[in-house]
């Protein structure tokens, strides 16, 4: 029997893994060890226990170091699990521990791309370490194989596998549309939405407020508000400031809700009852695409014209956000044009792409 070791270490790599963990552990001939190396490990473990997938080894980082080393750690659940292929989601500590316990072992995820690997690498002494050591790479993009590619990585060692983000969220939005009790449970946590109004739904906004974008994007709001046919919500952060520009721009406008962060689970079920979504930087369309929700983008993203992405602009033109509004709101053939299921980052197979290679 092949012994696959999966090692995650934050919220979105726990939740890209999710598919994947379903497709290994049910395979017979493979044994699939789940790793979390994280700062809050037991509260990560809860939230891929809340999706049915326990974790089989827990590393707790120390909080207020961003270089912590994970190597001893991983090398020590590598020397209890002797894994036959490590599965790493991100965070280029982990491929070298990987790689320093002599196994075989892939990078999954934002680490596989380069230049997004060099943008999230806070945490990593050497950010390009994952790309010279990983012996296989499953990547999401024709563009993230040719990054590959130009670094000298050989043809065969990369697979163009599609997004496990995308499996992630219809393996979750399948299973709210079909738990009815699940599905309940989750309205009731929502008990000011309003099913006689079609739902806005703002995300995307952790940072950007210090910069005053939520600022602009607020005039624009505030007459969407003044509709009798609209709730708009806005999933606020606790770092971004939302609680003041509440408190100062959307006084008195009772069709405006913000709320704190939500686990996956409860933001895949607001984005399935919104009307349509407004991403900010913070937030890629892919789950949104996946869904089959209109996406509105407030960042110049000419890849994503075809999820109806507004451009740079927009964030500080009220009126091109409302006409941009207006045609999905007021037009159905627009509104058709973007609403259905499109899958620029992927169809739903990655994982089982993944699971198919480790097989040969």
């Amino acid at each position: 029997m092949r012994k696959v070791l999966v090692v995650v270490g934050t919220d979105s790599e726990a939740i890209r893994a999710l598919p994947l963990i379903h497709s290994l552990r049910a395979v017979p001939s493979m044994q699939t060890v789940v790793c979390i190396a994280a700062q809050d490990s037991q509260l990560l473990a809860a939230e891929l226990a809340s999706f049915g997938f326990l974790v089989d080894e827990e590393l707790e980082l120390i909080r207020q170091t961003l270089n912590a080393n994970v190597s001893p750690g991983v090398d020590r659940v590598i020397g209890k699990h002797k894994p036959d292929c490590v599965l790493v989601y991100g965070d280029a500590c982990k491929s070298m521990a990987s790689f320093s316990g002599h196994s075989l072992f892939g990078c999954l995820g934002a680490g596989l791309r380069m230049y997004e690997l060099r943008h999230h690498s806070a945490e990593s002494a050497n950010p390009r370490g994952i790309n010279l050591t990983a012996t296989r790479y499953f990547v999401s993009s024709v563009t993230s194989r040719d990054n590959l590619l130009e670094e000298g990585v050989a043809p065969e060692n990369v697979f163009l596998t599609d997004s496990t983000e995308v499996d992630a969220a219809l393996m979750v939005a399948e299973r709210i549309r079909n738990d009815d009790v699940l599905r309940t449970k989750l309205a009731a946590d929502f008990p000011f939405l309003d099913p006689d109004k079609r739902l806005i739904l703002i995300a995307g906004y952790r940072h950007e407020n210090r910069s005053g974008h939520m600022a602009s994007l607020s005039p624009a709001l505030k007459c969407l508000a003044m509709r009798s046919d609209l709730q708009i919500v806005c999933l606020a952060c606790s770092d971004s400031g939302m609680d003041e520009v509440m408190d100062e721009k959307f006084a008195g406008l009772p069709n405006i809700t913000f709320v704190q962060p939500q686990d996956y689970l409860h933001s895949v079920y607001l984005m399935l009852t919104a009307y349509f979504i407004i991403t900010g930087p913070d937030v890629t369309p892919k789950e949104v695409l996946a869904l089959g929700k209109p996406v509105l983008e407030m960042r110049d993203l000419s890849g994503y014209r075809d999820a109806g992405a507004i451009d740079d602009l927009a964030e500080r033109d009220a009126d091109r956000i409302l006409q941009e509004c207006a045609r999905l709101l007021d037009d159905p053939a627009c509104y058709r044009t973007f609403s259905f299921h499109r899958t620029p980052h992927g169809d739903g197979h990655a994982s089982q792409r993944i699971v198919e290679t480790l097989l040969r």
